[in-house]
């Protein structure tokens, strides 16, 4: 397990789970040696309706857990997509969610719970719809969990940060730890 050694929240966090900023990163102690998916970038256009995958503990056949319940199983969840502007129509978020968020809704179109916050969204690939024959290098990271309706809501989508909005400022910062590495 490898110790964090730095941290740094952006700068423009505004205090709330709806911020575009609520985000941190994590300088590690050393590199990790765990595969890990590649940060999207604005080289690629996501589309409302395409297919991206949730990673979190999400509820029970029981419904949401309580305590260490809650983390028993590491779940896989598909989503499909809803860009910024479809999500704010009057039917979803009612112009709630401010820009560089994202939507997304799982097949069962409920809410995701408490316990999924952070979650990351992902482009995965998935030859054949199948994500365990996929070639990890080939994975890409779009988004951390950050807000959504009461765990199990229907029909209303999850909030994501769009981790493209904030790609200036995660290279700088990304970038300065290295300088300092060099020195």
């Amino acid at each position: 397990m490898s110790v964090v050694q730095h941290t740094v929240v952006h700068p423009q966090w505004e205090g709330h789970q709806r911020s575009p900023h609520n985000i941190a990163l994590l300088k590690l102690a050393r590199e990790s040696t765990l595969p890990f998916p590649t940060r999207l970038t604005n080289h690629f256009e996501l589309r409302t309706g395409q297919k991206l995958y949730v990673l979190g503990w999400g509820q029970g056949e029981d419904g949401p857990a309580l305590g260490e319940a809650i983390f028993t199983t590491l779940k896989t969840e598909v989503q499909d997509l809803i860009d910024g502007s479809h999500c704010n129509r009057s039917t979803l978020w009612r112009g709630e969610m401010p820009q560089g968020m994202l939507c997304g809704l799982n097949h069962g179109q409920t809410a995701s719970c408490i316990a999924d916050s952070g979650s990351p969204l992902l482009l995965l690939d998935t030859p054949k719809l199948k994500v365990d024959i996929g070639n990890p290098r080939l994975d890409f990271l779009v988004g951390l969990n950050v807000d959504g309706a009461p765990c199990g809501t229907p029909r209303k989508p999850d909030i994501y940060i769009d981790l493209r909005a904030n790609d200036k400022w995660i290279e700088s910062e990304i970038g300065s730890w290295h300088a300092s590495e060099e020195l």
